[in-house]
């Protein structure tokens, strides 16, 4: 007889246990409140006996702590199991019945949020306000203030900057578009008769190509804008939004070229009817003989030209789409490199002179000169070959890259550098903002594997460490052996390019600074605090030799903030640090930081940490109720945030932007807020729209200012 294949039943029951639990928590929702706090009841009373048992709890906390990504060990989980059960099992009798359930979820609710450390109460704080907001339905912003004429007063306060440039930048195309239409229209007659009314268009376009080509080069000069930066007249400039003009005027660039092509097309069709007298007193002596549309592209100077170059603005437009140039930089890397034939080709264009004489040149001198410096400037002054002086795979997510200083390389926190690494690719240079101080010896970078090159740079620093890790175990030599041949053979050499400016180098210009930062967007937050950090140790460390006896506290005041401006840290009062991940191991990324802010969190200027797991479920959400409840008794015993091992309670899920907007315009009435994000697009916006809705145009109201890291 034949035997019968084994059958896993597991992912039935799996299947079977998520349908439960999503019925029973859709009835948690609905009926009388006995009936809901019975359906939260069966989502732990899984098997429906009428109480929980501690096997019973622990199959559903190993159910939920992987259903939010959460890595318990098996002593972490025990614990948990343990003060669930001193909390809830109130008669010690080794169940949890539904009466004692009840009565611990209405204590619960009825309790006022533990206050874990400075940063905890801050949100604690947030949440009581957010909770208000529930009951009373309440709006700072009234009458006037939510106008849609306020809405729009306000916007143009926070970006009148970028607006003044967008509107001459549309003037001054809008000017060339009408000038040459005149143009063409008073000296180009016999040509309008030949390839008819498209001419205009050919033509129009053809001066905007000019206009665009010339100036989207002064959005490509990385230095000019960090030096920009480092002048009062950075507030006349809109720099932290050289990317939104480089993409404007690329894109104008695009739809331009293509009008003028198939103008250019449709044109030669219509000039292959007409007569031979027509077409001589226009084109001769370019042609000699009548040609056939395919004949004047393909076999003539500015046709084969014309044809190269829209295929390369359209390659290059394409591979610059955020989906493909994450997915594949050096596809988007290389192709951008194209622009130097585009331009070489966009010159010889005009040169045959079809209709006019060539004027591009006129355009592209200034900028280009502007270019070739910022370019020269960086190739011999601001390019190092630098020692790789250590490095660490924290996962196969992220490289933490250390490596030495050179003496004249002075950067500001929040910059970042340019990386080229020979072993990896001799042409590629990749933007990586520092997360180290300026006040380090060494450089220190975070790198997040996610295109090929990195990729291969993590292929290729595993195998030089488990090269390492290799000898060591085998026996053929030690750790302190394989120190000394690293001293002594070559270092690992590599390339670096900057400083470059980014917005975040003024956070500490600024009283009241909100700091947000998702996944490894972190880095320039991370360089800022570890700054910071630094800077208040050097004060703390004079204020306490230059005390004096006999001094009021006003004058220690005076003295202590004199010694913060000589530091650098300005009138900088408090920092709101905001960090989101989606996995508990990437708070390892910047552990030994975190532990050194929180130990000397109230010095001023204070800093108050907020991380979020984005990943978990919130905390007052029922199906992680006994977890969360669990776990913060563990953090009130031991210190320790059981999912992090860090000194702070993380949050779980993600941030309410509006209650904590809403409570820092209140708490800093009239007081101006730089909030610096760095992370997705989707975080960005919906940051800047917080900014821009909770900013007031009182002249004692709040205002918040939006930075966004741009590369």
């Amino acid at each position: 007889m034949k035997k019968l294949k084994s059958v896993d039943f597991s992912i039935f029951k799996i299947n079977l246990f998520d349908l439960i639990n999503q019925i029973y928590l859709n009835l948690s929702k609905i009926g009388t409140e006995d009936e809901k706090i019975s359906s939260v009841f069966n989502l732990y009373d899984i098997y429906n006996k009428g109480f929980i048992s501690r096997n019973d709890l622990k199959e559903v906390l190993l159910y939920r702590t992987n259903q939010n990504g959460l890595k318990l060990s098996d002593f972490t989980l025990e614990s948990l199991m343990d003060h669930i059960f001193e909390q809830f099992d109130k008669n010690a009798d080794g169940f949890i019945d539904f009466n004692e359930f009840k009565q611990e979820l209405k204590n619960n609710d009825n309790e006022n949020k533990s206050k874990y450390n400075k940063g905890d109460i801050e949100m604690n704080k947030v949440e009581e306000n957010e909770n208000e907001n529930e009951n009373e339905n309440e709006n700072e912003i009234e009458g006037e203030e939510n106008s849609s004429k306020y809405n729009i007063k306000r916007y143009f306060k926070i970006e009148g900057s970028k607006l003044f440039f967008m509107a001459l930048f549309l003037i001054v195309n809008i000017t060339i578009l009408i000038y040459s239409f005149f143009l063409v229209h008073d000296k180009n007659q016999k040509a309008i008769q030949l390839f008819g009314p498209g001419l205009y268009i050919t033509r129009v376009a053809a001066q905007l190509i000019e206009f665009n080509a010339a100036m989207i080069l002064i959005t490509m000069c990385k230095q000019l804008f960090t030096m920009v930066r480092n002048t009062r007249f950075r507030g006349l400039f809109p720099v932290d939004k050289y990317m939104t003009f480089h993409k404007l005027i690329g894109y104008t660039l695009l739809v331009a070229s293509l009008l003028h092509t198939i103008g250019w097309i449709v044109g030669m069709a219509i000039a292959t009817g007409k007569p031979d007298a027509l077409f001589y007193d226009c084109l001769y002596p370019h042609f000699e003989y009548r040609p056939t549309v395919w004949q004047m592209i393909f076999n003539s100077l500015p046709g084969v030209t014309g044809v190269i170059m829209i295929l390369i603005i359209i390659i290059m437009c394409t591979l610059a789409i955020k989906t493909i140039r994450k997915s594949n930089f050096e596809l988007f890397y290389y192709s951008h490199h194209l622009f130097i034939g585009f331009y070489v080709l966009l010159i010889l264009h005009g040169t045959m002179g079809w209709i006019r004489p060539p004027t591009f040149w006129k355009w592209f001198i200034g900028p280009g000169f502007l270019y070739a410096v910022d370019r020269g400037f960086r190739l011999f002054k601001k390019t190092y070959k630098v020692n790789v002086v250590d490095f660490s795979l924290k996962n196969e997510r992220v490289i933490n890259l250390t490596f030495s200083k050179p003496s004249s390389f002075n950067y500001k926190p929040g910059q970042y550098l340019l990386i080229n690494i020979p072993q990896i690719s001799r042409l590629q240079w990749h933007p990586f903002t520092m997360t180290s101080s300026p006040l380090e010896e060494n450089v220190h970078v975070h790198i997040r594997v996610t295109g090929g090159w990195t990729r291969k740079l993590f292929k290729w620093l595993s195998n030089i460490k488990q090269e390492r890790e290799r000898r060591i175990n085998s026996g053929e030599t030690t750790i302190d052996a394989i120190e000394i041949e690293m001293e002594k053979e070559k270092p690992i050499q590599i390339h670096i390019d900057g400083p470059f400016g980014s917005s975040s180098q003024y956070a500490l210009n600024q009283r009241q600074v909100i700091l947000v930062g998702a996944g490894i967007g972190v880095a320039p937050m991370a360089s800022l605090l570890q700054d910071i950090t630094m800077k208040k140790e050097k004060v703390y460390n004079e204020d306490s030799i230059t005390k004096q006896e006999n001094e009021t506290h006003e004058q220690h005041l005076e003295r202590f903030n004199e010694i913060k401006r000589k530091h650098g840290l300005g009138e900088l009062e408090k920092v709101h640090f905001f960090w989101l991940n989606r996995d508990q191991k990437c708070f390892q990324w910047f552990e030994d930081l975190l532990i050194d802010i929180s130990k000397n969190s109230n010095d001023v200027p204070k800093i108050s940490i907020n991380t979020f797991n984005t990943r978990c479920f919130p905390k007052n959400d029922v199906r992680v109720f006994m977890v969360w409840n669990g776990l913060d008794r563990i953090f009130k015993a031991q210190g320790l945030d059981p999912t992090t091992n860090l000194p702070f309670k993380t949050h779980w899920g993600r941030p309410n932007w509006d209650a904590i907007f809403e409570y820092y315009s209140r708490k800093y009435s009239g007081e101006t807020i730089s909030v610096f994000c760095c992370g997705p697009s989707e975080l960005s916006k919906e940051l800047y729209e917080k900014c821009r809705y909770n900013t007031s145009l009182k002249s004692n109201g709040t205002k918040f200012y939006f930075h966004k890291e741009n590369f």
